[in-house]
Parts: structure tokens; sequence; C-alpha cells
């Protein structure tokens, strides 16, 4: 109880996300081995919530948010905005998971697609895409990486990539996960049938 109000459960799972990040900010920072939070999706320690509509940014508003995005952050946005890719799966891609020969992204550790052979779900890269990964540096494993070589965490992404819409005026409630929404929206609104993902072959 909140005094006379009772607890919503979207209430609980946001007090229960922001120690997860807190856990997971000491793991970064060697504070402490790893985390007490399950890693998988399906521990069912959080509350089902219902999910309302998806919101998307249209083609302007991209341009607008690209436009206007930091350095270093604008590739990310690219990418995501490109491939449709979590924040999680971008964050945590590797270069030995990128093959600019061919022009394919796996990504073994989906959500989307759980492959057993350890290829995980395949995303293929238009040219655009593959003149962007091939002008970042390679000074680490990791293909968005901090300039101690470290990957980035979702701390490090969200509240910039926030201040950003902030900052071009965009509802509060609108985030990263739109990004994802937004190359799912647009590909539907131009007549491209997907399943589980931008950018995916998989059907």
């Amino acid at each position: 109880q909140r005094g006379a109000k009772e607890v919503k459960e979207s209430s609980v799972n946001r007090a229960l996300a922001g120690l997860r990040r807190l856990f997971n900010f000491a793991v970064d920072r060697q504070f402490m081995e790893v985390s007490p939070f399950p890693k998988t999706p399906k521990s069912k320690l959080f509350y089902s919530e219902k999910k309302g509509l998806r919101h998307f940014f249209t083609e302007d508003q991209m341009l607008k948010i690209i436009e206007a995005a930091p350095d270093w952050l604008k590739p990310m946005i690219l990418v995501s905005y490109y491939t449709g890719m979590r924040a999680g799966e971008l964050m945590g891609l590797r270069w030995e998971y990128v093959n600019l020969d061919i022009g394919v992204i796996h990504l073994p550790m989906s959500k989307t697609l759980k492959d057993t052979t350890g290829l995980g779900q395949r995303i293929v890269m238009q040219k655009e895409l593959i003149d962007l990964l091939k002008g970042l540096s390679r000074n680490s494993e990791w293909v968005f990486a901090k300039t101690d070589g470290r990957p980035y965490r979702n701390w490090d992404l969200i509240k910039p990539f926030k201040a950003l819409l902030k900052s071009l005026g965009f509802p509060k409630n609108l985030s990263w996960k739109e990004l994802r929404h937004t190359t799912g929206s647009l590909m539907h609104i131009k007549g491209v049938f997907t399943n589980i993902g931008a950018g995916s072959e998989n059907p």
C-alpha cells in the first residue's frame, strides 16, 4: 500500500527494473560478480502487462532524430532503424557476428529466434548499412564500444536518447523501443511482409 492507494503491478515492474539496472551497473563496475536477477525473460519475476498500441516515428521524424543525434550515438540509431534490432542485441553485437563480405548479421542470442546451431537470427544488410559498419572503428571486439573498449550498457544508451527526444519536443512516453517499432511499421506501410522482426530473412 502507498497511503490509501494500492500499488499497481506496473509500478512494481518499474521498481524491479530499476533494481535490475542498479545490479547490472554494480556488475559492470566490478563491485559484484553476478546480478541476483534471472537472465531469462521468462523467469516470471515481473508482472505481465497489457500491451497497448505501438508508437513509431515517421520518416520525417527519423531524419530529425538522426540529424540532431551526437556523433557517438548516431550509428547506433541508424543500425537499429535499418535492422529493427533491440537495444540489448545492439549493445551485445560483436564483430564476429558481422559478415560484411556477404552482408549478414548473426544474432545468436536473439529473443526473436532461438536456433540450436548457434547462428540464431540472420539479418540481411542493405548497402547503406554495410557502408556504415565498414566506417566504424574496430578497436574492440564489440561493434559499439566506449573509448576504453567496453560495450555500452542500457543506462549509457537509453537516457541520452530520451534526452535527445525531449530536446526535439517528442512526448515523454517515447523511447528507444520505438526505433524497432518504426522499422517494422514502415516496412508494413511500404508493403513488406514481416512477422518476427524488421530486416530478418526469417519468415
